[in-house]
């Protein structure tokens, strides 16, 4: 598995590819290292390579397309411009099925709305199984591509978040709300 850092305007954040696609993201940390640890909490064996992704991209070799496209779509997103996050492939090989009908749906939450952990729950088939999908939220590989910052508690309060809840609260600013 290779890992890229990119620049963004909240901070560094660590992705790691494999073959088939994004494997893991890390959210925006105040350093390159830091992005790099938290990337290991995910991923256990990665090789860092050693292009490092900032604004503005020049052109790039091939091999590395795929995370430009995940770069400007993460710049994009922090500079509050709509992001198509549809053309990251992701590798979800190491997701469990239900985690990988969790991600699909959450992926599905259009920019700037929000969902309960019960509606993801229902529309997978998995009704009554809301605490089940926080816990697979908990564990995204992918935060802001599959956007669980944009599941919040049937009774409107924020719920969870990994990275925290100011963060969250942040990520859904960027998005046009205020929770």
């Amino acid at each position: 598995m290779r890992a890229h850092v990119i620049n963004t305007p909240l901070g560094w954040i660590a992705a790691a590819y494999s073959g088939k696609g994004l494997a893991a993201l890390t959210l925006p940390m105040p350093t390159k290292d830091k992005a790099l640890i938290d990337l290991q909490k995910t991923v256990k064996d990665f090789l860092v390579v050693g292009y490092e992704f900032s604004r503005p991209l020049y052109r790039v070799q091939r091999e590395y397309q795929p995370v430009c496209m995940l770069a400007e779509s993460l710049y994009d997103y922090f500079i509050g411009n709509t992001p198509d996050f549809a053309c990251i492939a992701l590798d979800t090989s190491q997701c469990t099925s239900f985690a990988k009908k969790v991600y699909s749906k959450v992926a599905q939450v259009p920019y700037g709305q929000t969902r309960s952990y019960g509606w993801v729950a229902h529309e997978i088939g998995a009704n009554n199984g809301a605490r089940a999908v926080g816990g697979t939220l908990r564990n995204n590989p992918f935060p802001i591509v599959v956007p669980c910052h944009r599941i919040i508690s049937a009774s409107g309060k924020i719920g969870g978040f990994t990275g925290g809840l100011d963060l969250k609260r942040r990520l859904l600013a960027i998005e046009g709300f205020s929770i």
